[in-house]
């Protein structure tokens, strides 16, 4: 279920409207609140099941990523990389090809090598968030830890940016 709470006020005259999407909140510009609670803010192309949105969020479930493929219409978009499960540690990976970086939760770091990587395990029922400044395809990688950090399931999917 998608509703706006509250908006906020903030930064240089940006308006952000506070939703919660699956029991998560985060934030969105004003402009995309109505798309989100009129469920206008994305579409998915039936024949490929690939999600074209501004923002998305991409869950991670026990079966897999859901969906395994976001194609984004506009640079600057963000995706909410959501824990959908009830126990899993996961350790997060976007590799950027070396693009430009410019924002993503404190819980991200940009490598050397270009990939974005969760700094610590996303716990259950968590979520970081990563933008995508530049048009291109971000591979992903997933992948479920034991308490002793051994690798146990991985996930592979994509963002794309148009």
């Amino acid at each position: 279920m998608k509703r706006v709470v509250q908006v906020l006020e903030g930064g240089i005259k940006a308006y952000f409207a506070l939703a919660l999407t699956f029991g998560v909140p985060f934030l969105v510009h004003a402009e995309d609140a109505t798309r989100f609670e009129a469920g206008g803010a994305s579409t998915v192309d039936a024949s490929s099941g690939v999600v074209r949105a501004k923002n998305q969020i991409l869950r991670i479930t026990p079966a897999g990523l859901e969906p395994p493929v976001i194609e984004l219409e506009r640079m600057g978009s963000s995706v909410f990389f959501f824990n959908d499960t009830d126990s899993e540690a996961i350790a997060l990976e976007i590799d950027y090809g070396r693009k430009p970086g410019y924002c993503a939760s404190g819980a991200m770091a940009m490598g050397e090598d270009g990939v974005f990587r969760s700094k610590e395990p996303v716990a259950a029922q968590q979520f970081v968030a990563v933008c995508f400044p530049t048009p291109g395809a971000y591979p992903l990688v997933s992948k479920t830890l034991t308490p002793t950090g051994e690798v146990q399931k991985v996930r592979e999917g994509k963002v794309i940016v148009k």
